[in-house]
């Protein structure tokens, strides 16, 4: 039987990018003739072969460029394999090639969305929610009474504090916390993720967003990049939570600014704007991570 194994799917504007791999199982496989997407649009579509199988399955890469614009989830990807009885043609609709993907469906957002609609849920603490891109999240849900924590001083800051020493300065117990664009510029995240916990009542639920893959910004505090995977590092027994949901999404290209032979195809590996993460509170932590900011860095937080 011949099957194909898809590592990632993306849609960047008008282009359609799929890395798969041929698994051949009894059949004698001697390599990709064509591949074709078909949609409402047309398709131009070309296949890059990998250098060298990788654990005995082949992998390639299929580039299709739309005459329009077009929906993801509507195209048809085929792919001609030539094998010993002749040749093969693998078909995948996007369905087939979500329910094979390693990449898992998006749903963090949708998670949240469903949780923070509790009526008992009435105070949520935002984390490095200063408006410091003209955006401030204070009245943005209904019935939620929603205050600021930040570490510089700003009109719709309630508490000015590092969230790394957070407990220090906040006495309230919340409902929920969310961080957005934040975590990334925490030099020690599982200390953070403890002093959040110790300002939250059991039960509480949290929404962390931050990225996987973005240019390096507000130097020098930018210390991190997260997987979706990485949050079990952050959120879990030991810091007294548990993940709820956590999941990528916004795929994203990344383009070295000078080329060189070893980098060739870098731009061929997926990255993914956005990483999320949905946490609820189980339990006062049971560990504590007794390190301060300032005694590792020499620099502040930029203004």
């Amino acid at each position: 039987m011949t099957r194909l194994a898809f590592d990632s799917a993306a849609k960047i504007r008008r282009l359609a990018y799929f890395r798969c791999f041929l698994i051949a199982e009894a059949t004698t496989v001697s390599g990709i003739i064509a591949a074709r997407l078909r949609g409402a649009a047309g398709f131009h579509t070309s296949v890059a072969m990998g250098a060298e199988p990788s654990g005995g399955n082949l992998p390639f890469e299929v580039f299709g460029m739309a005459d329009a614009d077009f929906a993801f989830d509507a195209i048809v990807l085929e792919v001609d394999v030539q094998t010993a009885a002749g040749v093969e043609t693998l078909v995948y609709d996007h369905a087939a090639i979500r329910k094979v993907s390693m990449q898992a469906p998006f749903t963090a957002m949708a998670t949240w969305t469903q949780l923070v609609k509790d009526e008992r849920i009435r105070s949520i603490i935002d984390i490095g929610g200063r408006a410091r891109s003209g955006v401030s999240r204070k009245g943005s849900m209904p019935g939620k009474d929603i205050r600021v924590a930040d570490i510089l001083a700003a009109p719709d800051v309630d508490y000015v504090a590092d969230v790394h020493e957070l407990s220090r300065h906040v006495t309230d117990k919340f409902d929920a916390f969310m961080s957005i664009a934040t975590f990334e510029h925490l030099l020690m995240p599982w200390k953070a993720a403890i002093e959040i916990n110790k300002v939250l009542r059991d039960g509480a639920i949290g929404l962390v967003v931050t990225h996987q893959t973005v240019g390096i910004h507000e130097l020098p505090w930018d210390f991190f990049r997260f997987s979706d995977n990485a949050w079990k590092a952050i959120f879990n027994r030991y810091t007294g939570f548990e993940i709820v949901d956590a999941g990528m999404n916004t795929p994203a290209m990344i383009i070295p600014r000078q080329w060189r032979k070893d980098l060739d195809g870098t731009e061929l590996a997926a990255g993914y704007m956005t990483s999320m993460a949905v946490v609820r509170k189980l339990s006062a932590p049971s560990i504590d991570w007794d390190v301060t900011v300032p005694s590792l860095l020499e620099t502040q937080y930029p203004r």
